[in-house]
């Protein structure tokens, strides 16, 4: 499990930034809307901490959180939850899915950031590098735009270097392509909602499958790892999280049992992440077999807990100001962290300077993302936002 380890340690999704609520206001846990409810950019901000804790090396070839790549779970099963639960919202809303507004408003939250550090890479490349080295981070740059940096890492031997941590991006971008056309043709052609029960769990059980046959033919790390069909379990389960949240499967009949239950097993999942992110192969092998699946219901345990559990003991750690706030900006994070790091790797830095220079420096790109950018070119969302009858 090091090679997995090692591998896991470029890997950082976060975009679930990218799947921030549109809408804003107080959380309605018995209405139609979602609202924003704070503790979901805290359970964000857990998902990111996990991830630059992976990839800060606590000595040469070690990081400080070996399992902490389970943020990327997290993120995935924020990520499916907040997509599937905001398209259902509009079509009940307008009857409709607009697929056009829905790609331009993905667009205008993940591409401005991404093009940035692209255009910086490439800045950078031209008159720090020689001409074929340059002319590789061009290229990369490329794969990285057009969201195909999984496959190229699973098909050839390039693994992007500086660009390796949008591998997670390029599985997100994929699910945004095919599953809006996939609900909305459940949502058309049939009212029967178990049908979309059916297919969202058919489709997480054929991933799940996949992953467990591509590690019975004893297929590489990589393979198992970044490809788009064994890893879309853990998005799929925030899609049927989603159904139960939207329809209001569990909040009207909520008994109090089942919330005392919910109690308990929301911080046993919150320790288990953790245990999981510290303790270096938890799973062994199992990883590939149940180790994400388990993880994915584990971060769906903490978001059922904070929407409906009012009892919720985890809501309270998830609403500090601190990791909200952490959460909003993850996505700039997500982005600066890797490239920093990794291009301080590379120039045979040591961890202490790597730590204590790299975070600062991290941080300091992300807030001038943010505010200096991201924030303001998220103003125009609305011009895309459904518009409910």
């Amino acid at each position: 499990m090091r090679e997995y380890h090692l591998i896991c340690q470029n890997h950082m999704p976060e975009q679930i930034a990218a799947a921030a609520r549109e809408s804003v206001g107080p959380a309605q846990p018995t209405g139609r809307g979602l609202g924003y409810v704070p503790a979901l950019n805290g359970v964000r901000g857990l998902a990111v901490l996990f991830v630059l804790g992976n990839h800060l090396p606590l000595r040469s070839f070690e990081s400080l959180l070996p399992g902490g790549f389970a943020g990327v779970d997290i993120f995935f099963v924020l990520s499916g939850f907040l997509i599937t639960t905001l398209l259902i919202e509009e079509f009940e809303g307008t009857g409709a899915i607009r697929l056009r507004n829905f790609y331009t408003r993905r667009a205008l939250r993940l591409l401005p950031a991404l093009i940035v550090l692209l255009l910086t890479i490439c800045i950078f490349s031209f008159f720090a590098l020689d001409a074929a080295a340059a002319r590789q981070q061009y290229f990369n740059s490329l794969i990285a735009l057009f969201y195909i940096s999984n496959w190229v890492r699973v098909l050839t031997h390039n693994q992007l270097g500086v660009l390796a941590h949008t591998w997670s991006l390029s599985v997100e971008e994929q699910f945004y392509l095919l599953w809006p056309l996939i609900l909305l043709t459940l949502l058309r052609f049939s009212k029967k909602r178990r049908y979309f029960f059916i297919v969202a769990a058919l489709i997480a059980l054929l991933s799940w499958a996949a992953c467990i046959h591509l590690a019975l033919k004893g297929a590489s790390n990589i393979r198992m790892c970044f490809g788009s069909d064994s890893r879309v379990d853990t998005l799929m389960a925030g899609c049927i999280l989603a159904g139960i949240w939207s329809w209001k499967l569990t909040a009207q009949n909520l008994n109090k049992r089942f919330q005392k239950i919910l109690t308990v097993i929301a911080p046993l999942s919150f320790v288990s992440l953790v245990a999981f992110a510290i303790i270096p192969n938890l799973f062994g092998k199992g990883l590939f077999y149940y180790g994400f699946i388990l993880l994915a219901l584990l971060a769906a345990a903490l978001l059922l807990d904070v929407l409906i559990n009012p009892r919720s003991i985890m809501k309270k750690v998830f609403e500090m100001k601190w990791l909200v706030w952490l959460g909003s900006v993850s996505y700039g994070l997500y982005l600066w962290h890797w490239t920093i790091l990794w291009a301080m790797h590379g120039m045979k830095w040591n961890h202490w300077t790597i730590v204590l220079t790299g975070v600062p420096l991290s941080f300091a790109m992300t807030l001038l993302s943010y505010y200096g950018m991201e924030r303001r070119i998220l103003r125009y969302k609305n011009r895309f936002a459904p518009k409910n009858d």
